[in-house]
């Protein structure tokens, strides 16, 4: 039992290889599915992880029974494929914080580039998120991330960085396609 609690190796496919494998067994599932054994130890495999027991919970969801990280709950296998990275978890807690402050209060009418009025976006026009949040975690260090089942990384106290970015951003509306021409210069 002591070797089901270490990591499994991930063996010769590539990343995209082994997305594209975690996808097509999943795809195999109904909503609600338990995996067989033979393809949980596959998604185990897959995902670098033993996991007990692997349900579909919906689209490409799933949820899993990982002794080895004390952990029952949905699982991204995705970010389990690309490897563990507390940095994308804090930018992705930093991001929905900012929703609760002046960002999620902007109104979005027209596209300021070509004038779109359709698939509108906030951005930020003068200082980057990039640049904010780097500057944020450089000033105050990194802050405390929980991870909500279903919902994803949370900050643990997102007030002391909403009033942070919220003195630096400003924003104007642009289209998606303007958006990502733009890009996060």
């Amino acid at each position: 039992m002591e070797h089901l609690m270490k990591q499994l190796p991930v063996g010769l496919m590539s990343k995209a290889g082994r997305k594209e494998k975690a996808a097509s067994l999943i795809d195999k599932y109904n909503d609600g599915d338990t995996f067989t054994d033979n393809d949980c130890s596959m998604m185990s495999n897959l995902c670098g992880y033993i996991f007990t027991k692997v349900c579909k919970v919906k689209h490409r969801m799933i949820s899993v029974d990982c002794p080895s990280e004390s952990y029952s709950g949905t699982w991204s296998w995705n970010k389990s494929i690309n490897g563990y990275d507390e940095s994308k978890n804090v930018l992705q807690a930093m991001r929905s914080a900012i929703r609760k402050g002046s960002y999620g209060q902007q109104q979005k009418t027209v596209c300021a580039i070509c004038g779109e009025k359709q698939s509108l976006t906030v951005d930020h026009k003068t200082t980057p998120f990039k640049t904010i949040s780097t500057r944020f975690i450089e000033e105050h260090g990194s802050p405390d991330v929980v991870n909500i089942d279903g919902f994803g990384w949370v900050l643990k106290d997102e007030s002391c960085f909403i009033v942070y970015h919220d003195a630096i951003a400003d924003y104007q509306t642009l289209c998606r396609s303007c958006n990502a021409k733009k890009g996060a210069k």
